[in-house]
């Protein structure tokens, strides 16, 4: 269920392979030509300022949808490391994991601001000088996409001493807050303890939410459009392409759900309900 004045439709929260520093790559309002790809932003530099009144806490969710796969990857923890590189982990002899998933989300402080542009702002958007020359350099016809939520989270370390009482022993890594010794029964092995020691590091953004942006073709006089007036005399578009120097993409509306899986690539973790 979306929040009040939140977008509609299926959300997905997109997880790279690697994690951000605050701001720099995922942000809000980013048009970007790949989904998969929040380097691939037409705008980066130059985005469009967010009205607050748009934006709305979205935190709640993306904070459900860790817990629910530290969950179900319990006792893998190599695979969920390898899938949400917050949690730096490797596997124990048995592949067990002391960690709790709760405690490991409240830990990681994950935080989440989503938005809901306005037409208007979609149509000035759409005007940006490289925004404009991609697409016309490409004809209109290629996909244009738009980060409309950013997740931020602490990294958390957790290292992991593991013995049995037949002796045996190793070292693990995932994520959690504290200090703590924990007694497990497991079906292959007989009684195990784990010491486990947490830290907390620096904050990254870590998953983005993108939609498909709809546009069509449309012809605009203005040369001042195309000029940089908008955005200042270094941000001139020059595409050398005669006639289409007069078409410009106009805003029709946002995809109702986002970034489909087919829309992505490998090496891109997806958290969705």
């Amino acid at each position: 269920m979306s929040p009040p004045g939140g977008l509609v439709g299926t959300k997905r929260w997109l997880v790279p392979g690697t994690t951000t520093e605050p701001g720099k790559l995922m942000r809000l309002g980013s048009i970007l030509r790949e989904p998969y790809n929040p380097e691939s932003s037409l705008n980066r530099r130059h985005i469009l300022e967010i009205d607050e009144e748009d934006t709305y806490n979205e935190s709640e969710v993306p904070r459900r949808l860790v817990q629910n796969e530290l969950h179900r990857s319990n006792n893998y923890i190599a695979k969920i490391a390898s899938s949400i590189p917050l949690i730096r982990a490797g596997f124990s002899v048995k592949g067990h994991s002391s960690q709790d998933p709760k405690t490991t989300v409240e830990m990681m402080n994950i935080r989440a601001k989503s938005f809901t542009p306005s037409d208007e702002y979609m149509e000035e958007a759409l005007k940006h000088p490289q925004v404009v020359k991609y697409t016309q350099e490409t004809h209109f016809r290629k996909r244009l996409y738009m980060i409309v939520g950013v997740a931020t989270a602490n990294k958390v370390t957790f290292n992991e001493i593991q013995s049995t009482k037949a002796g045996m022993s190793a070292s693990a890594k995932a994520g959690a807050p504290q200090a703590a010794d924990i007694e497990i029964g497991a079906s292959h092995s007989s009684e195990v303890r784990f010491k486990a020691e947490w830290e907390v590091e620096e904050e990254c953004d870590f998953a983005y939410r993108v939609r498909e942006v709809k546009y069509s073709k449309s012809r605009f006089h203005d040369k001042d459009y195309t000029k940089g007036a908008l955005f200042g005399a270094d941000h001139q578009v020059n595409s050398g392409n005669g006639d289409l120097n007069d078409i410009v993409p106009q805003f029709e509306r946002l995809n109702k759900d986002d970034a489909v899986a087919e829309e992505l690539i490998s090496g891109i973790f997806v958290l969705s309900e």
